[in-house]
């Protein structure tokens, strides 16, 4: 997101899409794995659930 604002209030060139580390994830994906669900609290997916 970093990349992308810079880009776009053209603080970098557009060639900052190209660097490092935004073309390792794109290549082999995400560092974290997928959610599951989304990310409550327990709070609030009691609520969800009555």
């Amino acid at each position: 997101m970093t990349a992308l604002l810079d880009v776009m209030s053209l603080e970098k060139p557009p060639t900052r899409f190209l660097s490092q580390d935004m073309l390792v994830p794109m290549l082999f994906g995400p560092r974290k794995p997928l959610l599951q669900g989304p990310p409550l609290a327990e709070h609030e997916r009691k609520s969800a659930v009555s």
